[in-house]
């Protein structure tokens, strides 16, 4: 399901329950499904607001156990959100590296944007294994420079440059 689905979907359940129509859920759930399986802003945010009008609608209805199932659904992707914005904002020796698994169109802009810094002398490209939203991977890229070049430097350049990705030092 693409996102434009994803906002239909939304789109529908939203209507459906602010008229007291209980379809919307179906709709509402098909978005929690989704988007439960992605860390990127937007999921997240589809995903707490289809929990928070399904929520809603119970307590409109009365119906407070079946809505406290929904508050309890935000708290724990809430958490478990934090959990892997955690994984992914640090890179230890610990950490396993596997495969990545971009195509070659990615790589070969990547390879471009690198050949344009003859200070850099190697490249390494590879995937964080995290437990967290496997569906939103965390790609490691080490890079080495030739002499005395000042890491940070050549990392601005990079950026200026166009690879637009977030940069850690080990």
């Amino acid at each position: 399901m693409n996102e434009k689905h994803l906002k239909a979907n939304y789109g529908l359940g939203k209507a459906f329950l602010s008229q007291n129509n209980n379809e919307g859920i179906v709709y509402l759930e098909r978005v929690i499904n989704i988007s439960e399986k992605y860390l990127e802003e937007q999921f997240i945010k589809y995903y707490i607001n289809a929990c928070k009008h399904i929520y809603n609608y119970y307590i409109r209805q009365r119906y407070n156990e079946k809505a406290q199932e929904y508050y309890n659904k935000i708290i724990n992707h809430s958490e478990i959100v934090e959990y892997a914005k955690n994984e992914r904002e640090v890179l230890t020796f610990k950490d396993e590296l596997i495969l990545h698994d971009l195509d070659e169109d990615h790589v070969n802009r990547i390879i471009n944007v690198l050949n344009k810094h003859p200070e850099i002398s190697e490249a390494y490209l590879t995937k964080k294994k995290v437990i967290y939203f496997e569906n939103s991977p965390v790609y490691v890229l080490g890079i080495m420079v030739k002499g005395m070049y000042n890491y940070e430097k050549v990392i601005k350049k990079l950026i200026d440059t166009g690879l637009n990705v977030n940069f850690d030092f080990l």
